[in-house]
């Protein structure tokens, strides 16, 4: 007698159920998968968040850590224009508000308390100009006498190394020259592309400081003379946030409504250059030293000399008493996280140029 064979396939119960556990296994694994996708977004934006707070805060610490160097006047420049401009470029844009030296002086150390955009905090952001001499550009071997008498047109000797015209390391348009002999100092900008060993420093300079250079002249002389005088540049770096648009634009610096924001540094007359992306947030605060009377202030976020007799607000900057220099740095994630916020990182340092705090009362 044969045996019948039957060849069953599965039950509409077997099948529901290979499917239900199907579906929980593929369940588990998607979302083990996205939970490790998204685990690496989170650590790949927040390196990048965190690389650009670390660029930001080097860069300022780097070029504060060198305010006043190369033989700036200890107490800063004296004389300019109150008018003259800092952060400001050859095309007229402005960085910042507030952005003149109203009190005749080009300070090591300029605070610029709440002058930039409005970001994640409710008051403006802050920025910082400083100043010390171009290491790159030093001219102090070389001596010249020859300006013209009303001092817009100075003449390097022949030989100056680097050259005049050299395209890397000379002067360009927009660039701060400071100049020295025994009669004082003094402050020119370029106008004017050099020509031959010749630098133009014509009124009408985008920064507003040409003038003052006939005060080195001769006292007497007419037509003016000039005693052996050196000639080298002068960096006046800005800090500041400049607002972006969102597809990236740059906006006015009181632009209401950006998407985004960024680090700037801008040289002189210069046309800036961005430093660091998607930071959000610049604060700076100084510690104060008074060398006449020893009177030290701690941690102020605007440097002036107090009101003896109250009522209206002081107007006199102490910036020659800044003596340390603190730095907060907010940085944004470049996109939002899954929650649809962003991530947020905050780097706060300390400088203590040695240019300002130490100085030889003796010299």
């Amino acid at each position: 007698m044969q045996r019948r064979r039957t060849n069953r396939g599965f039950t509409l119960v077997e099948l529901m159920v290979s499917m239900a556990v199907t579906l929980i296994v593929l369940g588990t694994a998607l979302t083990v998968f996205k939970k490790s996708m998204d685990a690496a977004t989170t650590v790949t934006a927040k390196a990048e968040m965190q690389a650009n707070a670390r660029a930001a805060i080097n860069g300022i610490v780097r070029d504060l850590s060198q305010a006043g160097s190369g033989g700036m006047p200890w107490g800063g420049i004296t004389g300019i224009p109150v008018a003259s401009l800092f952060a400001h470029d050859t095309n007229g844009n402005d960085y910042l508000a507030n952005n003149t030296y109203s009190q005749g002086v080009l300070y090591m150390v300029t605070p610029a308390w709440k002058s930039g955009p409005t970001s994640i905090n409710p008051d403006p952001e802050d920025g910082v100009t400083l100043a010390y001499v171009d290491a790159s550009l030093d001219w102090s071997a070389y001596s010249t006498s020859t300006i013209n008498p009303a001092g817009d047109q100075v003449t390097m000797p022949v030989g100056t190394t680097p050259a005049v015209t050299d395209p890397a390391y000379g002067p360009k348009v927009g660039d701060l020259m400071l100049l020295r002999n025994v009669n004082g100092t003094a402050v020119g900008v370029v106008t004017a592309p050099p020509g031959g060993s010749t630098i133009q420093f014509s009124a009408g300079d985008p920064l507003q400081m040409n003038g003052g250079i006939a005060g080195l002249a001769n006292p007497g002389s007419n037509p003016a003379t000039y005693p052996a005088t050196t000639v080298n540049r002068l960096l006046m770096i800005s800090y500041y946030i400049q607002p972006l648009d969102a597809q990236g634009n740059p906006l006015p610096f009181n632009a209401p409504g950006a998407a985004d924001f960024r680090l700037m540094r801008q040289v002189n007359a210069l046309p800036p250059v961005p430093v660091a992306e998607h930071v959000v947030s610049l604060k700076f605060s100084y510690d104060l030293s008074d060398p006449n009377t020893a009177v030290e202030t701690s941690n102020v976020f605007d440097a002036k000399i107090p009101n003896p007799g109250g009522g209206a607000p002081p107007t006199i900057p102490a910036y020659n008493e800044i003596r340390n220099v603190y730095v907060s740095v907010v940085s944004r994630s470049a996109r939002a996280n899954p929650d649809g916020g962003f991530y947020y990182s905050t780097l706060f340092t300390n400088v203590s140029p040695r240019n300002l705090s130490f100085h030889d009362r003796y010299q």
